[in-house]
């Protein structure tokens, strides 16, 4: 039996949505309807929407009628470029608006990747830096069959706030 079978059988809390919470932690499944001929499967689920920041989803190698993407949380960020708008103006760093995409999680005490592929904060365009790790992982199930649910698997514990206004 496989990873993710195993965590399907430990999880007790599933949850019929819309769209992503604006708060969740543990393992759970999040339910989502049928994409019903919608052009992007991942509508309502996509990063824009998820208080924690994570990597870009890679498809996984799990044997399954459709696509099976995995992502990872990237942890606790934040911007240390002093001369930031946010911490001028507002006397706090950034923590929790960042933009693009990472492909692998950062280790803590260093800058996010560098270049195209990275996040960076949104006020300053500064690759963020990384704080603390975190290792929750979400599995994005989505069936071929367009009329069936579409599932995000979030296994883990985040020791970390997510962002607001996510």
């Amino acid at each position: 039996m496989g990873a993710l079978s195993k965590l399907l059988l430990q999880i007790q809390s599933v949850h019929q949505v819309f769209e992503i919470p604006r708060s969740y932690n543990g393992d759970l499944v999040l339910e989502f309807p049928p994409t019903m001929g919608l052009v992007h499967h991942m509508d309502a689920m996509e990063h824009k929407f998820d208080p924690h920041l994570r990597t870009k989803p890679q498809t996984s190698n799990v044997v399954f009628p459709g696509v099976v993407r995995l992502s990872r949380c990237v942890g606790s960020l934040k911007c240390i470029n002093e001369k930031c708008v946010r911490l001028i103006n507002y006397h706090t760093a950034n923590t929790s608006h960042f933009n693009g995409f990472l492909q692998k999680t950062p280790a803590p005490g260093q800058y996010c990747e560098v270049g195209e592929k990275s996040l960076r904060c949104h006020f300053c365009k500064t690759c963020a830096f990384c704080i603390a790790s975190c290792d929750c992982i979400v599995y994005y199930v989505m069936p071929a069959d367009e009329t069936a649910t579409r599932l995000m698997i979030h296994h883990g514990t985040h020791c970390h706030d997510g962002r607001s206004g996510a």
